[in-house]
Parts: C-alpha cells; structure tokens; sequence
C-alpha cells in the first residue's frame, strides 16, 4: 500500500433498527472496531465483521471503525466470560502478544495461541496482539542456550519481544521436545530432563 491509512481515518457504521448493514470504508483490507458507540455489543463475529474493503453490522451494533493495521498496528481479542474467542488478523503470518489487558494471565499455548491469520485466546485473556516479526530490526541472531544439568528444571531469562522461541540447535544427546523437556513462558525459557539447547525466534 503506497499510502497507508492515517490514524485520523476512521468510518461510522450503525445497525441501527437491529438489521444488518454494509458499509464501505474509503480504505482497503479489513477493519477494526475503534469504539463501540451503542448499547449493543459490538462484538466481531458476533455482531460484525469485515472483509476487504466492506463492513458489515447486525444486531444493534453501532461502532466507529478504523483501518485494520494501523502503523505498527495491533487487534484486541478478548475473552470474555472466560469463553474462547477466535479473532481474525489483518496480517497473514503468526501475531505476539503486545499488551496483557486482562487481570487473567495470557500464556501463549495455555489462554492464547497464534495461527497463520489468526489469534485464539481462552480463559479470560484480554490482550492486544501485533504481527510478529520475521528477524526485522536486526536482532534474528539472537539466542539463548540453556541447560538442565543432572536432569534438573532450569530456567533462562528470554527478551520476549524477539517472538516466541524454537530450538535452534540441540546441544545436548537428551531429546529436547517443546511441552515435555522446554517449554517457554513469559519471559523465561525452561528445560528439564538433560536437555541443553539454543533457543531463538524462528
């Protein structure tokens, strides 16, 4: 897109007799929801959605949309009454948790998972969510090698703005299976059951 949207754009659209209603917002792509303006939830999928270059309301849903990524641009998907969630990304790849917004926890494989497009979230996580960058800004060469010495749980600090960790290298003869001897939470990654590794975002 030669000239991305600015923040300032932004498109009223009103179910307001509870019918739905398309509109057409001057850019292209998908749309996000900016601000909920009627009694009705304003809740997509469920009372919205919106595909490329179309917004469509239903059931009372009266909302202020905006250009679905904005510059450096985030979703919110939320899982309210603790009931799973599945949001659609404006972007196509994997998406990183951004902001927490929840008092309950997002742990990524536990409350919240990415998939191409997509981002689920369970057990009341709240959160923004951003694409996950592929090794830009310069920093895909880092790693973190950690060990569980005599078969102990080990835990290494990991900078989770670089995205979620894979195994990059098996260092040691023990097997390192993600979920049985690493896993990564948080910022920290840890091992156990004699597996030494490097870890890194993919």
């Amino acid at each position: 897109n030669p000239n991305p949207p600015t923040h300032g754009q932004t498109i009223l659209c009103e179910s307001k007799s509870g019918d739905a209603r398309r509109c057409t917002p001057p850019w292209r792509g998908q749309s996000r929801l900016v601000r909920q303006i009627s009694n009705s939830r304003c809740e997509e999928g469920a009372t919205w959605s919106s595909q490329d270059g179309l917004i469509t309301v239903w059931k009372g849903c009266r909302g202020e949309f905006a250009p679905g990524v904005a510059v450096g641009g985030t979703i919110r998907c939320e899982s309210n009454d603790g009931r799973g969630r599945t949001c659609r990304t404006p972007w196509s790849g994997h998406s990183r948790l951004v902001r927490q917004l929840s008092n309950a926890a997002c742990i990524e494989g536990r409350s919240w998972q990415s998939q191409q497009g997509q981002v689920y979230v369970g057990n009341g996580c709240r959160a923004e969510f951003g694409p996950r960058a592929g090794g830009s800004g310069g920093s895909s060469h880092y790693s973190v090698t950690c060990s569980s010495e005599d078969n102990r749980r080990k835990t290494c600090a990991y900078d989770p703005r670089q995205g979620r960790p894979i195994l990059l290298q098996q260092i040691s003869n023990t097997s390192c299976r993600e979920g049985y001897s690493w896993g990564y939470a948080g910022n920290q990654i840890w091992v156990d059951r004699g597996c030494r590794g490097r870890f890194g975002p993919r």
